[in-house]
């Protein structure tokens, strides 16, 4: 699958997660990392849908356009990381449960 399809769904899925916002989304982050990722995503798309294909075969262009794939990978990267990030605290909602099991056993 290519990278702009997977950006595609991730970003999906995103919006579903970022428009229910639980109280564990630091929104103001995880929306800037989505917005990144669209615009990565876009200018990499604009990219590969230029009309002269002489374009592909100059240096710079490819440059270009490796660069910005490096970007959208990036910016995918970090968006999961985020959301597994979210997954974890979730999963374990207890981050300490030895500190809470000593609690305990002192009361």
């Amino acid at each position: 699958m290519g990278l702009g399809r997977v950006c595609g769904q991730s970003l999906q899925w995103t919006y579903v997660v970022g428009y229910y916002g639980p109280s564990w989304l630091v929104r103001n982050i995880f929306e800037m990392n989505q917005r990144e990722l669209e615009g990565a995503t876009e200018r990499l798309s604009g990219m590969l849908e230029q009309e002269e294909p002489a374009k592909f075969c100059q240096e710079d262009h490819r440059v270009d356009i490796i660069n910005q794939k490096s970007q959208v990978k990036l910016r995918l990267d970090r968006l999961y990381d985020q959301l597994c990030d979210w997954r974890s605290s979730v999963m374990d909602p207890d981050p300490d449960p030895a500190g809470a099991a000593a609690a305990g056993a002192g009361a």
